[in-house]
């Protein structure tokens, strides 16, 4: 993941590098474990492991909750001793609105804050429905507003893309 001008960070799987303001370090001990955490989390909000055969994953309702003015439907997921994710679904276009989690927040000590993501905008990109905006709030304070202006999908990625930056 990068934010531009700001930072890098790269997950191969085993490894995590952060590159901030010129310093590169790999990531150990606990905050590796959250990384893998807030990865496995982006993992479940994409869905591609939920319709996989033999999903490890319970899913369970949560209810019925109003995101910016639309009617949502909420799933739970849940996977071992991993945070729950809830997933908010618009009941208008079927489109994920909203992926709440736990996660350790660097910036507070790896204290432990609900993050959610609210997503709008969605546009048609390679014949999927892609949000273009975000706004995440961490314990119900703004964090990031982000906003995409263009998304490309590769056919494939060279190795490099997973080595310390």
């Amino acid at each position: 993941m990068e934010i531009v001008d700001a930072f890098v960070i790269v997950n191969n799987g085993s490894k995590v590098w952060v590159s901030a303001a010129g310093n590169t370090s790999e990531v150990t001990g606990d905050p590796l474990e959250y990384q893998r955490q807030e990865t496995e989390a982006a993992y479940i909000g994409s869905l591609i492991p939920l319709v996989k055969p033999n999903s490890k994953y319970e899913l369970s309702l949560f209810g019925a909750e109003e995101v910016d003015g639309e009617s949502c439907d909420g799933v739970n997921v849940k996977r071992g001793n991993r945070p729950l994710v809830t997933m908010f679904f618009s009941r208008r276009t079927g489109l994920l609105k909203k992926f709440q989690t736990v996660v350790h927040a660097a910036e507070k000590n790896y204290a432990e804050v609900v993050e959610a993501t609210v997503y709008s905008e969605y546009k048609k990109v390679d014949g999927m429905m892609v949000p273009m905006k975000a706004a995440i709030t961490r314990d119900g304070e703004k964090f990031v507003d982000s906003e995409t202006t263009s998304i490309k999908f590769p056919e494939s990625f060279d190795e490099s893309v997973f080595a310390k930056p």
